[in-house]
């Protein structure tokens, strides 16, 4: 005897079996390809939407001034950052904070050296700003007491 041929996208049922409490099922033959395509697809999407997250702090030191501190993270895909890259989500953060007179002191970045190339093919990269913000009387030529509204004798 010959094998019967199905054509493809036919699912073959294979032999009903007996359950231990008398239920009957039919175990069907599919393919794992849509499963795993379907599971590389989610896995890729929460991936992209965790590696992106953002952080802002404000300190504030006077009424009309303080520090911030704002963080970033991205993932980069063949030298492409999604969504941007970190530097520019930590600077966005502090301008929709909108805070006066934004000053950073201090930006630092991933940097691995002259491993940094392998990196760009795919990886996370971070980005931390800190700075200052708002008017203090220094920052206007006032003396402390002139700052505070104290009258110097």
């Amino acid at each position: 005897m010959g094998r019967i041929l199905q054509p493809r996208g036919e699912r073959r049922v294979q032999p009903s079996r007996t359950l231990l409490d008398g239920e009957r099922t039919g175990r069907e033959e599919k393919s794992r390809a849509p499963i795993a395509c379907t599971r590389w697809v989610a896995s890729s999407v929460v991936l992209l939407t965790l590696a992106s997250c953002a952080s802002l702090s404000v300190k504030r030191d006077t009424e009309t001034s303080g520090t911030f501190n704002s963080s970033a993270r991205s993932f980069t895909l063949f030298s492409y950052s999604i969504p941007r890259p970190a530097a520019q989500i930590a600077h966005e953060n502090i301008a929709d904070a909108g805070l006066p007179n934004t000053h950073a002191t201090r930006v630092t970045r991933t940097d691995w050296g002259w491993f940094d190339w392998v990196l760009e093919i795919i990886s996370i990269r971070s980005a931390r700003v800190k700075g200052t913000w708002g008017f203090n009387g220094e920052s206007l030529g006032l003396s402390p007491d002139d700052a505070f509204g104290r009258e110097s004798r």
